[in-house]
């Protein structure tokens, strides 16, 4: 249409203009632009008609750092939004390994950050217990603080890395009741004290980020809380410790005793000199309670959820895996199903046979992997590093630009969900096939007599293996039951301790279906 084009340079000219006197210092006048909205679309009418070469001698370039500046000069608009040019204040407690690797990334990569959120990110202080400690990253004398309250206060963003549930969970609630956004990648204190924070979060107006807590750089605390909130999830198994994974891997692949590879792990910085929370199964039930509490509609506390962990592992135990072509995992698992018409939770993490074929098999060293199964999506595998500086510190820092971004939209608190009417299990019920062996003394009926108590405790066997033992008088028994839930496995073997003559210990492992 002639002359359409007519009023491009006009409006280049007033964008101009409006950044000319936005620069000169009349501060108090921001608020006042007029039609910021018709500015900026105005500046695209204008940088479309220039790509097209129809401005003349425009250079669009020039226009392009100039339509950033004047976005700059937008301040907060009625509905409490923070200005683009407005810092966001970040707040760090701790600076250890992932601490120091969160700080250093926020600097390296701080233009990278400011682009995709159109305000920089700025970490104001930092939490330590000592100032002259060194660090695997430099950081400038001037934010290092041993006083929590003075990293908190007036933070928009609080970053808490210090682990353990006290003295963390009094500094969370402080920064929550602040009114600061706190992102924080501690499965203890998540697991054990959530719904008082997500509380104080919602009284303040404000929101808790928590995706490291869970698998390290894995993203599946988003895939629970956000891509699958539509969808109904069934079934969760996960491999969730990178130290127990590593000392499994190394007695697996490497024929290191237990003791020997905790060492290694210690050594090479992937188990603390106190490795009581991960190999005792402590670390890996605080985040299968993490995992059930988005995914099953009721809180899960740590203290719901059974555990055994590796301490009592042998090389006999890893031999005897590889003998039925498994290796041993570490298995966190959740399910829900429905008994006479109630929905049960059943929650566990133990040691458990993984097919050799299977995903969790590959896992080595300290990587994690969690498998979700859900009723539209099926079954879906997250797989990835989940211990070490770098990997955690990705979760931590996605986390800060999701919280920084809603900052600037100006997004509140999130709805706490009602809870649903899931009760959890009464007794440790994980069902799945079991591995059973056991030495019994050599006879005839020796068969006969198992296959009927396994017939009086309705457990259906898939397998029934007998083999020589290491003495005249000895039969090895292998049996590999059908899915049942764990206390009925259990209980299965102590009927066949009191119906056989039994010359060794039993030794029984779930084996992973899922």
């Amino acid at each position: 249409m002639p002359g359409q084009h007519l009023y491009a340079p006009f409006a280049y000219m007033w964008c101009l203009t409006i950044w000319d006197f936005c620069r000169s210092g009349h501060y108090e006048y921001r608020t006042k632009v007029p039609n910021v909205k018709w500015l900026k679309v105005a500046y695209l009418k204008v940088l479309v008609e220039t790509r097209r070469g129809e401005l003349g001698t425009v250079d669009s370039s020039q226009f392009k750092e100039r339509k950033v500046r004047i976005d700059a000069c937008v301040t907060p608009d009625a509905g409490g939004k923070m200005s683009a040019a407005t810092p966001i204040r970040i707040g760090v407690l701790g600076a250890g390994t992932v601490g120091g690797h969160v700080i250093h990334l926020l600097d390296q990569w701080a233009d990278e950050y400011e682009r995709r959120l159109g305000a920089r990110l700025d970490v104001e202080s930092v939490l330590v217990r000592r100032l002259e400690a060194k660090r695997a990253f430099p950081i400038a004398s001037e934010l290092l603080s041993t006083d929590p309250y003075a990293v908190i206060d007036g933070k928009d963003i609080v970053v808490e890395l210090i682990g353990g549930v006290e003295p963390a969970f009094d500094y969370v609630m402080a920064a929550l009741r602040n009114g600061s956004a706190v992102v924080t990648g501690n499965k203890a204190l998540i697991a054990s004290r959530g719904p008082e924070l997500f509380e104080a979060a919602r009284q303040a107006n404000t929101r808790l980020y928590f995706e490291a807590s869970v698998a390290g750089a894995i993203p599946v605390i988003h895939a629970l809380s956000s891509s699958l909130r539509g969808d109904r999830v069934r079934q969760i198994a996960g491999i969730v410790n990178g130290t127990t994974n590593f000392i499994l891997d190394a007695m697996t692949t490497r024929g290191a005793n237990y003791n020997e590879a905790l060492a290694q792990a210690q050594e090479l910085g992937f188990a603390e000199a106190d490795p009581s929370a991960d190999v005792e199964g402590y670390d890996a039930s605080a985040k299968c309670a993490i995992m059930s509490s988005l995914s099953f509609g009721r809180w899960v506390s740590v203290d719901s959820v059974p555990r055994q962990g590796i301490t009592n592992l042998s090389t006999r135990d890893i031999a005897f895996a590889a003998e039925l072509g498994c290796v041993v995992k570490l298995v966190a698992r959740a399910q829900l199903r429905v008994e006479a018409g109630e929905q049960v939770l059943a929650l566990g993490v133990e040691p458990s046979f993984v097919p050799s074929d299977h995903a969790f098999a590959s896992l080595h060293g300290p990587a994690n992997g969690v498998y979700v199964e859900a009723e539209a999506a099926g079954t879906l595998a997250f797989l990835g590093l989940g211990a070490g500086g770098y990997p955690t510190a990705s979760a931590v820092l996605g986390d800060i630009v999701s919280a920084a971004r809603d900052r600037v939209d100006g997004q509140g608190a999130l709805r706490l969900e009602e809870e649903s009417d899931v009760v959890l299990a009464p007794e440790w019920s994980v069902a799945s096939p079991f591995i059973i062996r056991l030495g019994v003394r050599q006879g005839a009926s020796v068969c006969e007599t198992i296959a009927a108590v396994c017939a009086s405790r309705e457990v259906s066997l898939c397998s029934l293996d007998v083999v020589r033992g290491d003495t005249e008088e000895e039969q090895i028994v292998t049996l590999r039951t059908q899915s049942v839930s764990r206390d009925r496995a259990h209980g299965l073997v102590d009927a066949l301790q009191s119906a056989c003559d039994v010359l060794t210990s039993p030794v029984i492992f779930p084996m992973l279906d899922i």
